[in-house]
């Protein structure tokens, strides 16, 4: 990490994916309806947010490479 500036990006991002977990509970109030879907969305939900963020880093990866190979003239590769 590049400093503090980084580590607050990551606390915003970690807090809106907070937001959208509890919004998941939002009405429901019968406690083994509750733990039904925390269960579902720790087994089901939290491998789809980590392929998310890995295509997200293999995004930035991408475009970062075709700017530097764009700033130095060469045609970037795919």
């Amino acid at each position: 990490m590049r400093g503090s500036a980084d580590g607050v990006g990551c606390a915003g991002a970690a807090t809106s994916t907070a937001d959208l977990d509890f919004a998941q509970f939002e009405g429901i109030e019968d406690r083994i309806a509750l733990a039904e879907r925390a269960v579902v969305l720790t087994v089901l939900f939290e491998p789809v947010v980590r392929l998310l963020r890995r295509l997200a880093q293999e995004d930035a990866n991408h475009r970062r490479h075709h700017r530097r190979a764009c700033e130095r003239g060469e045609q970037p590769t795919e």
